[in-house]
């Protein structure tokens, strides 16, 4: 099954994503999945399989519409600090990059 929206469906770390581009079922893990809402801690976004950029193009995380600082990148992860949230629920991560737009995780936070 090929599937061609822009954004990522998130059911149980299952998602498919499609920045702008066909692809395939992926799967994707936040590690932790919460955290305070003043931010400050870090977040690991992993085993995104070409879907987040080449290794050394995300350009900017949001965390709900919030920018997160990013730590660190590779093919297939990112590391972020959060940013303060202001809310309690789950919140969408959206990883930008030059290669691949932006790729949504909703409610992945």
């Amino acid at each position: 099954m090929k599937f061609t929206w822009k954004t990522v469906v998130a059911v149980v770390g299952l998602c498919i994503v499609c920045a702008g581009r066909t692809a395939s079922a992926q799967t994707y893990q936040v590690v932790p999945t919460n955290g305070p809402f003043a931010g400050g801690n870090t977040v690991a976004v992993t085993n995104c399989v070409s879907a987040i950029g080449d290794g050394s193009d995300i350009t900017n995380v949001l965390v709900g519409g919030v920018a997160a600082g990013i730590q660190g990148q590779g093919t297939n992860w990112v590391r972020i600090t959060m940013p303060a949230t202001g809310s309690a629920g789950a919140k969408d991560i959206v990883i930008n990059s030059e290669t691949e737009g932006g790729t949504t995780l909703i409610g992945a936070y």
